[in-house]
């Protein structure tokens, strides 16, 4: 359909181009003088669109705003998945595969594009072994295909939903709790560095037997081995490992920082 002005002109089927921009110049002089960087819009944004058949006649946004809407509804999306500040270099892209990442990098992709061989990952290993920045890219690439994603670090999870309970708090404790049951995919970072209070387990609990029940995209990160997760709260470690497009990955490679020391050539 082709665009133009409402506020200028009503179309008709039988109008050039051409007449309808000499028409809006003599229906409104004043604006005819002025100059816009949108010859279709006018700079406001908004521009119509008609069908012959049938007559149909409806407001649009104009294809002048793409950009602009684009880079906003990227930055709306970036702050509600709340990504940890100075993050931006974690990305699937920049991460090394070494000897010990191979499998989880190979499902970590595979959970990224959505291809439905698995909804839940679920990486255990020691520290600095990789398992926060392949979450992080995971989450990354769902924003970058428009689909909301939430990146939660388990003890600040736990705090935002005890803040939900204040009166001044900026969102409350029911839609804090709703959106991380219910989001299209939800990072859990770090689970067992939490405190753990019957409150805690009772939370992370709802939220992961939530998920499980609904078959909704999860990522968690953990240091705790399956045994230990186990001693921590049978439920949830019963979830992680029982649920059937779920993938458990014992992460075997060295720390990171020790490993990029060594093929630099460091002491």
């Amino acid at each position: 359909p082709m665009p133009i002005n409402p506020c200028l002109d009503f179309p008709t089927p039988t109008k050039s181009c051409q007449e309808k921009e000499v028409e809006s110049s003599i229906l409104t002089p004043s604006l005819a003088l002025e100059e816009f960087n949108c010859p279709i819009c006018h700079d406001s944004g908004w521009a119509g669109t008609y069908e012959e058949t049938p007559y149909i006649f409806r407001i649009v946004r104009c294809e002048c705003m793409a950009e602009r809407d684009k880079i906003d509804k990227w930055n709306r999306m970036l702050k509600f998945c709340d990504l940890p500040k100075n993050s931006e270099h974690l990305t699937l892209d920049s991460f090394v595969v070494r000897t010990g990442t191979e499998e989880a990098y190979r499902w970590a992709v595979s959970l990224a594009a959505d291809k439905e061989e698995i909804k839940w990952l679920i990486l255990l290993g020691h520290v600095d072994q990789g398992k926060t920045h392949l979450a992080i890219g995971i989450a990354r690439r769902w924003l970058e295909r428009g689909i909301p994603a939430k990146y939660k670090f388990v003890p600040i999870l736990l705090d935002d939903l005890r803040q939900g309970y204040q009166p001044e708090a900026r969102i409350s404790y029911d839609d804090e709790f709703n959106i991380l049951k219910s989001v299209p995919l939800l990072v859990i970072d770090d689970l067992g560095a939490e405190s753990k209070t019957i409150w805690a387990q009772e939370k992370l609990d709802t939220i992961v037997d939530y998920r499980y029940a609904n078959a909704l995209p999860l990522v968690v990160t953990s240091q705790l081995s399956v045994k230990q997760l186990f001693e921590r709260s049978e439920r949830i470690a019963s979830r992680l490992l029982r649920f059937r497009l779920g993938k458990v990955i014992v992460m075997s490679a060295g720390e990171y920082r020790l490993w990029k020391g060594e093929s630099c050539g460091e002491n």
